[in-house]
């Protein structure tokens, strides 16, 4: 009897055993549903964080960029008022330039005018040297050839045929006005 007894003693303790270890395989199939319900929940968090930080960064990306769009256009609104601004001074500074160069041709053209009376009125004073107002002349008239040359030359610069222009209309009126004393005589 004892051998029965401690037969279902032991098989009380395989029960018992059993039990515990079942016992224990449902706390680790639960425990095992859990972590699984809780990495799932990780994982769509994870994701939610993902997206909300994408979404953010997108926002901020997108505001500095329309920022940085305002700031350019102020910018090159500034730059273009500036360029207007230099164009239209550089078309008055042309126009006053245009405007002085007439004045100092007309000037040159009355200067001319006065040496061509003053001149004269040197000539008429002269005794009669036909012979000396004869060279005055033809020294003249050279003096106007050469300068008819530089003004025909194509390699000319226009502000040395400019000069050369006034400079002959000068010497003409001053030859005119030799002659003009020449004749009177």
């Amino acid at each position: 009897m004892e051998t029965a007894s401690q037969k279902a003693a032991e098989g009380h303790s395989t029960d018992r055993v059993f039990q515990a270890l079942a016992t224990v395989a449902a706390l680790l199939d639960r425990t095992i549903n859990e972590m699984k319900s809780i990495d799932s929940e990780f994982q769509e968090r994870l994701l939610r964080a993902v997206h909300d930080t994408e979404a953010s960064l997108q926002s901020q990306t997108a505001k500095h960029f329309e920022a940085a769009t305002a700031d350019w256009e102020i910018e090159r609104a500034r730059l273009n008022g500036a360029l207007e601004r230099t164009a239209r001074m550089g078309a008055e500074w042309e126009a006053e330039r245009g405007r002085l160069n007439t004045e100092i041709e007309r000037l040159q053209s009355a200067l001319a005018v006065a040496q061509a009376h003053k001149a004269i009125e040197a000539a008429s004073e002269l005794p009669a040297n036909n012979a000396a107002l004869s060279k005055e002349i033809e020294r003249v008239e050279n003096l106007i050839r050469n300068i008819s040359a530089i003004i025909e030359n194509p390699a000319a610069e226009l502000s040395i045929v400019m000069r050369k222009n006034v400079e002959r209309a000068e010497l003409e009126a001053y030859l005119k006005g030799i002659r003009y004393a020449f004749e009177r005589r």
